[in-house]
């Protein structure tokens, strides 16, 4: 009766455990082991996703500030003013003319003012394109550790399968449940 009451929650006589056929304790510490190895990866990549998500909010508030007090500072503003500045001066060499020469003249200072403040700022404009290239490798690892994470949960499904497909049906651990004390319970059943 005891060694019974250690094989709960399966409940039968005699007869109904001899019909079972539990897998041998080999198979049930080789899959102890597996799943340990999983557990391991799986955490070590939560513990990556985790860290580098971290130091992606960082970086990325860090380029919100520079983008913020750069202003038009950035390369892209830059480009913009100077595609002004070339477009005033295709118009004045079309009509030469002191509207034309004033609003060239205008567009020419206004790129001038700001090269002088790119200048000024040159540490700034490095450190966001520097925290732009990190940022595209952080977000590149996040990535990756998704992926990662994704197949040591695909590897946690397929040893999932594997031990249904080896255990009789009394015996498989739920779909959703602990498979680490399902495969306890099994140790039990190698034992007695």
């Amino acid at each position: 009766a005891e060694a019974f009451a250690a094989l709960a929650p399966w409940s039968g006589d005699g007869d109904a455990l001899r019909a079972l056929d539990p897998p041998d304790a080999p198979a049930v510490d080789t899959w102890r082991g597996t799943l340990s190895a999983l557990a391991a990866r799986r955490s070590g990549h939560l513990d990556r996703l985790r860290e580098a998500e971290t130091l992606q909010r960082g970086q990325q508030a860090r380029c919100d500030a520079l983008h913020a007090s750069a202003g038009t500072l950035g390369d892209a503003g830059t480009a913009a003013l100077r595609a002004a500045r070339d477009a005033a001066w295709q118009a004045h060499l079309a009509v030469l003319d002191r509207a034309s020469a004033a609003a060239f003249e205008e567009r020419m200072r206004t790129v001038d003012t700001q090269d002088e403040l790119r200048l000024a700022r040159a540490h700034d404009l490095a450190e966001l394109r520097s925290l732009s290239v990190a940022l595209a490798d952080t977000q590149a690892q996040i990535a990756r550790q998704r992926e990662l994470l994704a197949e040591t949960e695909a590897d946690l499904v397929r040893l999932r399968s594997e031990i249904d497909h080896r255990t009789p049906p009394a015996l498989r651990p739920d779909a959703e449940g602990d498979l680490g004390a399902a495969l306890r319970r099994l140790e039990l059943w190698c034992r007695h």
